[in-house]
């Protein structure tokens, strides 16, 4: 049984520093240990701490897993990583995905001499455009406090002590460091905004790792070698109602939400035949439109929201707005081949468009 109850605080740490499975830095006391071993082996118990804390395969087949994904402006030589969207499902192998969250993000201007990556990246990625997109938000403060609520039934009781893991995420190995350091950006701007010192009590693990002790437990192991290959498959690049909006509508597949669903898919096609679980329209695509009611639905479950999904802009003055020259610029642009997409559902001003 998970508590909620109590955390452990896992602060953000250096990489070459050894930790034990509850986030204490443990101290190198040779020269010959591999501090990059520590890192990965910590990671690596994590993992299998999850799959344990579960108990039954009964329970493991209900327990939840977060799936995350998101899309960036650029990676600086600072490490950081001002995101653009992002991504959450919660996955189960008896359920399938039972709840998606997504947002799009102002992250204010480029970073001084990222522009040029910036727009290429942009361009040759998530096509999403750098400034004025309307679905975005720069409402930090409750983008944080949003993902601390969602997130905090990804914990699981560490049987050994009885106390509760950090909050948990999975993600493919490739984007781990991006996924961190969206999460440390984030974490930046809250407490710019609120004066305060919050840090993260959240890991971004691999997701290979969790299909590895899953499969395991459920007597039929995957290789990290073959999970790899099931977690890389194009099979669902192309599938319908697993984009957004704004990526349905301009037909490109590198959306934060389409690849959290799609690995959801993948998870799937390795586990549901294991524990002899028939799919359903929550476990893959589905011929009929289920991303809004599940979205919708669920969402009231975790957390009451506004009911403008997409809130208003932190730093827009409406006073000064006229809905009328906006939706003319819009148009002019368009006709001029512009960037500003004619999508999505604005910052909850009663004038904006839906495709």
């Amino acid at each position: 049984k998970r508590s909620q109850s109590q955390t452990i605080a896992v602060t953000p740490r250096p990489y070459n520093q050894k930790v034990d499975p509850l986030g204490r830095i443990v101290a190198n006391t040779s020269n010959e240990i591999d501090d990059d071993c520590g890192r990965e082996e910590y990671c690596e118990k994590m993992v299998e701490c999850c799959v344990k804390a579960c108990g039954t395969r009964d329970q493991l087949m209900n327990a939840s897993f977060f799936i995350v994904a998101t899309n960036v402006m650029c990676r600086t030589d600072k490490m950081e990583f001002p995101p653009l969207e992002i991504g959450i499902c919660q996955y189960s192998i008896a359920s399938g995905i039972k709840f998606s969250y997504h947002e799009f993000i102002d992250a204010g201007k480029v970073p001084l001499g990222y522009m040029h990556s910036a727009k290429d990246w942009a361009e040759t990625s998530h096509k999403i455009p750098l400034s004025d997109f309307y679905p975005a938000t720069n409402n930090y403060e409750k983008l944080v406090e949003d993902m601390k609520q969602i997130l905090e039934e990804s914990r699981f009781t560490n049987q050994m002590t009885g106390k509760p893991t950090p909050m948990l995420v999975f993600c493919r190995e490739d984007a781990i460091e991006q996924n961190r350091g969206v999460f440390q950006w984030l974490q930046h701007k809250y407490n710019e905004i609120n004066k305060t010192s919050f840090e993260w009590d959240l890991e971004v693990l691999d997701l290979v790792l969790l299909l590895y002790y899953i499969s395991k437990s459920g007597g039929h192991t995957i290789s990290m070698a073959a999970g790899e290959d099931v977690l890389s498959s194009s099979a669902y690049d192309y599938s319908k109602n697993t984009l957004c909006d704004y990526h349905e509508e301009i037909d490109n597949r590198h959306c934060a939400q389409g690849l959290a669903r799609r690995l959801c898919y993948m998870l799937t096609d390795g586990l549901c035949p294991m524990f002899g679980i028939t799919p359903t329209d929550k476990h893959l695509p589905s011929k009929r439109d289920v991303i809004a009611e599940t979205y919708k639905a669920q969402l009231l479950e975790v957390k009451p929201l506004p009911a403008y999904r997409y809130h208003q802009n932190v730093a827009t003055d409406d006073s000064q707005w006229d809905p009328n020259q906006v939706e003319k610029e819009i148009d002019e642009e368009g006709a001029a081949g512009g960037a500003r997409p004619k999508t999505g559902i604005g910052r909850g001003r009663a004038h904006a468009f839906k495709p």
